[in-house]
């Protein structure tokens, strides 16, 4: 059974907190940068209405480049 993308952002954001830990500082925002495009790529799913692809880098550079976004 595959996990929920919630899961799969939890065990990202668990291995940045253990990079971090170990000073692997590199590592950590490897993690944290993919825990935040997976939720990224969900957002574009339920609010844009299509699947984005797996790059979570050029994920969170769009999202950065979004005019449309709301203040908070």
């Amino acid at each position: 059974m595959a996990l929920s993308w919630q899961d799969e952002v939890h065990l990202e954001l668990m291995a940045a907190r253990q990079a971090a830990a170990k000073n692997l500082e590199g590592r950590s925002r490897v993690s944290a940068r993919r825990a935040a495009g997976m939720a990224v790529r969900e957002y574009y799913r339920l609010q844009k209405g299509f699947e984005a692809p797996g790059n979570f880098y050029l994920l969170l550079r769009k999202l950065g480049n979004q005019s449309d976004l709301p203040s908070d």
